[in-house]
């Protein structure tokens, strides 16, 4: 479990900071 920690923890940002890419593009899917 503690391999997976550091993933989870870095691809939540990294998620919401495409997220927010997407939004700013006006690509609102």
């Amino acid at each position: 479990m503690a391999d997976y920690q550091p993933v989870l923890i870095g691809a939540e940002p990294l998620a919401a900071l495409v997220g927010n890419i997407f939004r700013a593009s006006g690509c609102d899917a």
